[in-house]
């Protein structure tokens, strides 16, 4: 199967922390970018769908090794503290990864593939975008990210109505805070905008909708019914949000690699839980859909 898992995007072990060593890594994930570019990429037929589908992962996977200079696991994290430069990396690259899955799912001409997007989706990458927006000041590419984003929630709405995954409500946490921390940062630079994404309102919308029963509402209940709101609520609630709020507390380091531990957690336990269903669901796809016309039998 072409592709990867979808927390397995960023898992590359990058450099030591020197910036030589990171400068040479960064030349060489450069070359092999020209080398891809020049002796596959721009030879293939993008007319043909698993062709574009091929080219979209390769330019992804590439813009994916670059990020991994970056990762909280690869060094002392902090992304709320790094350089312009290396700010200005995470967000092209991030914003490339998750672009693709964009396009992938608005082109019609991939629409055959559209299991394997909805599966693979780069959580990673697209949690390392985040992270950083909530430093920056806005502008043009700010506001951009936040249109991707939108994109995001959008093109997978699960993201959102899903209320009881714990990943996806962590990632609704942060999307919430980091949005409150731009308009921070709107309200201190008097000069900047920031247009409202609607993934915004709808995020604040399930999180009104997800209140935890209340005394009176639990007595229209038996007890069972009562006892499994709260548990479920308990889950994707108080305890997520107090580990949120301390990584979106920009008085506090952001994703450190201790901190990252939190968001490895939920994906291995996503993993865990539902990779062989949506692996099975995939190959199932496949299988009813039939052969590629573009295959050789």
């Amino acid at each position: 199967m072409v592709g990867m898992r979808e927390n397995r995007a960023l898992t590359f072990r990058g450099p030591s922390n020197t910036a030589a060593a990171i400068d040479r890594f960064l030349t060489a994930v450069n070359e092999l970018e020209h080398h891809l570019e020049e002796k596959y990429l721009r030879l293939c037929d993008l007319s043909v769908p698993l062709n574009l589908l091929a080219s979209y992962m390769a330019k992804s996977a590439v813009s994916q090794i670059r990020l991994s200079v970056f990762h909280p696991k690869n060094g002392e994290g902090d992304i709320l503290k790094t350089s312009e430069e290396d700010a200005r990396i995470i967000i092209k690259n991030s914003t490339r990864v998750i672009e693709f899955d964009v396009l992938a799912h608005t082109n019609p001409v991939l629409s055959r593939f559209s299991w394997h997007f909805s599966n693979f989706f780069p959580f990673e990458a697209f949690i390392l975008l985040i992270t950083v927006l909530g430093s920056r000041l806005p502008g043009d590419i700010v506001e951009q990210c936040w249109g991707t984003v939108d994109k995001v929630y959008s093109h997978h709405p699960q993201f959102i109505t899903d209320s009881y995954d714990a990943l996806y409500w962590a990632m609704g946490s942060l999307t919430l805070k980091t949005w409150n921390n731009c308009l921070d940062t709107v309200k201190l630079d008097q000069r900047t905008t920031l247009n409202e994404p609607s993934c915004i309102s709808k995020l604040r919308n399930q999180r009104m909708s997800r209140a935890l029963p209340t005394d009176n509402d639990a007595m229209k209940l038996d007890g069972f019914e009562a006892a499994q709101i709260t548990h479920e609520s308990m889950q994707t609630g108080p305890e997520i949000e107090r580990e949120v709020s301390k990584q979106a507390d920009g008085t506090q380091k952001l994703m450190s690699s201790d901190q990252w531990g939190f968001w490895q957690d939920l994906l291995e336990s996503r993993t865990e839980q539902g990779w062989e269903a949506q692996e099975l669901a995939g190959l199932s796809f496949a299988l009813a859909v039939g052969p590629s016309p573009y295959c050789s039998p």
